[in-house]
C-alpha cells in the first residue's frame, strides 16, 4: 500500500501548498475588507455575490466538464483538429451564455434587489458584480484547457495565487482610502478582468494548435454528456449559497456579514480535507478497477484516519483563538457566540470527518445516482430546517441547518458504501481518535465558551494543559502508526522541496 501512500503524497502536497497560499491570501483579504465595510456593508456584498453565485448555474450548462474530456481524449489519439473544434463550440456557447446572463441579471437586478430581498441598497452590487461574468467565463475556459493538457501548474496560479492576490491589494486599497461595499464590487469585477489577461496570455504563450484546422464538432453531442453533470452540481452550488440567501431574505445583512465571517473562520477546520480527497478520488478508482476490497478498506479506513487527525487538531485550534482572535482580526461586530460555533465545528469537523472521503469514493465507485441523491436530501433539509431555523434564532438557525443537513449527507453517503461495498470503514484507531478527541473538544468548548469566557489568562493555562494530556494520550494508544508516519514524512518532503527516493 506505500505505493499508493507516497502518490497521495506527491499530488496531495502540490495541492496543499497551492490552497496554503490561498488561504493565507483570502484571510488577509477577509481581514482588511470586513473592517473596511464594517458588518453590514460587507454583509450586502456578501448577499450580493451570494445571488450571483447562485445564479452562475445557469450558464455553460456543464460544457466546462465537457471540455476538459473531450480535450483529453483528442489529445490522446493525437487528433488536434477535433481537440480545436471542441475548444471552439465550447467557448463560443460559454461566453455567449454568459454575456446573456450578465445582461439579464443587470436589468433584473432592481427587482431581485427590492422585491426578493427588500434591500434597494443591493442593485449596484448585483449590477457590478454581473459585468464579471464574461472575465470569468474566459478564466474558466483556460483553466480547462490547460487542465485537460495535464497541466495543473497554471490553474493553480489563477486561482490560488494570482485571483486572490489580486483581491488583497485592491482590498488594502480599499481599506486605506476608505471606501465602501460599491467600491468593492467595482475591485473584484476589475480583478475579473485582470486575471482574464493573464489567463489570456498563458493560453496564447502556450498553446500549440493555432495553425491547426479545426473540425466541427456537434454542441448536442458535448451536451448530452455535460447536461448530466451539470444537473449533479447545480445543487451543490445553491447548497453552498443557501443559508446566506435565507438570512438576507428574512434578515439585514448585517446578519450575512457576520455568518460570512463565522463560516469562514469555522472552515479553517477542513482546511486539506480537498488536497486528501482530490487525491483519494483516482487512486480510489484505480483500487475499484482491480477490485481490491482490502486495498480499498485499508486506503479509505487510513484517509479517514488522517480527517480525524487534520479536523481534531484544527478544531482545538479554532476553540482557542476563535473568542479572541475573531474580534481582533476582523473587528468587534464579529466576536463568535457559543451556540454557532459549536453548530458549524460539528458540521465542520465531526459530521465532515467522521464518515471520511464517502463523496469521492461514490464518485469512484460511479454510483452518481447516489451523490446526486445525498446532494437532494442536502438540499432540501437545509431548505426546510433553514425555514424554520433562521426566522426564529438568526445565524444559530443557519448554523444549525447546516449543521442538520451536513449530517444528512455524509451519514447517508456512509450508509450506502456500507451497505453496497461490504467494507468496514473505521479502523480501530480512528474510533480511538473519537474517543479521545470528543471529550476533549466538548471540554475546550465548555471552557471557552462557558465557564471562563472572560478570563484570558485562565483560559490559556487551562487551553495548554488540555493539549500537553490530549497529545500524551494519543502518542500513548499509539494512533498514530508506522505507516502514518511514513505519509508525514513524505509530504513534510515535498512540502519543503526535499525529493527523497520512493
Amino acid at each position: 500500500m506505500r505505493e499508493y501512500y507516497t502518490k497521495i503524497a506527491r499530488e496531495g502536497s502540490i495541492s496543499f501548498s497551492s490552497q496554503l497560499i490561498s488561504i493565507v491570501l483570502n484571510y488577509l483579504t477577509a481581514i482588511f475588507i470586513t473592517r473596511a465595510l464594517g458588518a453590514e456593508g460587507y454583509g450586502t456584498y456578501c448577499l450580493g455575490y451570494s445571488i450571483i453565485q447562485t445564479l452562475t448555474i445557469f450558464a455553460g450548462l456543464g460544457l466546462s466538464d465537457a471540455l476538459i474530456r473531450y480535450i483529453a481524449l483528442f489529445l490522446g489519439k493525437n487528433d488536434l483538429p477535433s481537440a480545436k473544434g471542441v475548444w471552439h463550440t465550447v467557448s463560443r456557447f460559454m461566453m455567449v451564455t454568459y454575456l446573456l446572463l450578465t445582461i439579464s441579471i443587470f436589468f433584473s437586478a432592481p427587482l431581485i434587489a427590492q422585491y426578493v430581498f427588500h434591500k434597494p441598497e443591493l442593485t449596484p452590487i448585483i449590477r457590478i458584480l454581473s459585468l464579471s461574468y464574461p472575465a470569468l467565463s474566459v478564466t474558466l475556459l483556460v483553466d480547462c484547457y490547460f487542465k485537460a493538457n495535464k497541466n495543473l501548474l497554471i490553474p493553480s496560479l489563477l486561482q490560488n495565487v494570482f485571483s486572490p492576490g489580486g483581491k488583497l491589494i485592491f482590498a488594502v486599497g480599499i481599506f486605506f482610502l476608505s471606501l465602501n461595499e460599491t467600491e468593492w464590487s467595482w475591485a473584484f469585477a476589475l480583478n475579473s478582468f485582470l486575471i482574464a489577461m493573464i489567463a489570456i496570455y498563458f493560453y496564447q504563450k502556450i498553446t500549440n494548435w493555432r495553425d491547426k484546422k479545426a473540425t466541427s464538432i456537434s454542441l448536442k453531442t458535448l451536451l448530452q454528456f455535460s447536461l448530466p453533470i451539470w444537473g449533479a452540481q447545480a445543487i451543490p452550488v445553491i447548497l453552498g449559497q443557501l443559508n446566506v440567501l435565507l438570512l438576507g431574505f428574512f434578515y439585514e445583512s448585517k446578519e450575512v456579514g457576520i455568518y460570512k465571517v463565522y463560516v469562514f473562520f469555522a472552515s479553517f477546520i477542513s482546511f486539506g480535507f480537498g488536497s486528501l480527497a482530490g487525491i483519494f478520488y483516482p487512486v480510489f478508482s484505480e483500487l475499484v478497477s482491480k477490485g481490491n476490497k482490502f486495498a480499498m478498506q485499508d486506503l479509505y479506513q487510513r484517509v479517514t484516519k488522517w480527517f480525524h487527525l487534520i479536523s481534531f487538531n484544527l478544531s482545538f485550534l479554532v476553540l482557542m483563538t476563535g473568542l479572541w482572535f475573531v474580534p481582533i482580526l476582523f473587528g468587534e461586530d464579529y466576536r463568535l457566540t457559543s451556540p454557532t460555533v459549536l453548530y458549524l465545528i460539528i458540521s465542520g469537523h465531526i459530521l465532515n470527518s467522521l464518515t471520511g472521503p464517502d463523496y469521492m469514493t461514490l464518485k469512484s465507485l460511479g454510483w452518481t445516482k447516489f451523490f446526486f441523491l445525498s446532494s437532494c436530501f442536502a438540499f432540501v433539509s437545509n431548505l426546510v430546517f433553514g425555514y424554520i431555523f433562521i426566522p426564529k434564532y438568526g445565524i444559530a438557525g443557519a448554523a444549525l441547518a447546516t449543521m442538520i443537513s451536513t449530517g444528512i449527507r455524509h451519514f447517508y453517503g456512509l450508509h450506502i458504501i456500507r451497505n453496497n461495498l461490504r467494507i468496514k470503514i473505521l479502523s480501530k484507531q480512528a474510533r480511538n481518535f473519537l474517543v479521545v478527541g470528543l471529550p476533549f473538544l466538548l471540554i475546550l468548548f465548555y471552557m471557552n465558551y462557558v465557564l471562563f469566557y472572560s478570563l484570558k489568562l485562565t483560559l490559556i493555562i487551562i487551553d495548554c494543559c488540555l493539549i500537553i494530556f490530549y497529545t500524551i494520550i494519543v502518542i500513548k494508544l499509539k494512533i498514530i502508526d508506522s505507516e502514518d508516519r511514513f505519509i508525514i514524512f513524505k509530504f513534510y518532503n515535498k512540502i519543503i522541496g526535499a525529493h527523497s527516493k520512493d
